[in-house]
């Protein structure tokens, strides 16, 4: 299968194509969080966490490093 596929390079700005807020059992103590699809430039659309103020569809983001999940998004302000 990975003969089908290729590695390539993604611009590290997209926008919300659609997202959920999670919101754990309250006896964990997990703050609720947001997981979401990102559409990149060109044919890409990205799964994974989502932070910020602002959250919307369409609203604008780039993808940052992120120690527990490899990558996340942030939400860009204005």
């Amino acid at each position: 299968m990975a003969a089908r596929h290729q590695t390539v390079a993604l611009p590290s700005e997209g926008v919300v194509y659609s997202y959920s807020v999670i919101h754990s059992n309250p006896k964990l103590g997990t703050p609720p969080f947001a997981l979401g699809y990102v559409n990149m430039e060109g044919p890409a659309r990205i799964f994974g966490r989502i932070s910020g103020e602002g959250l919307a569809i369409g609203a604008r983001c780039v993808a940052v490093p992120d120690p527990e999940f490899g990558y996340a998004f942030d939400l860009i302000k204005g």
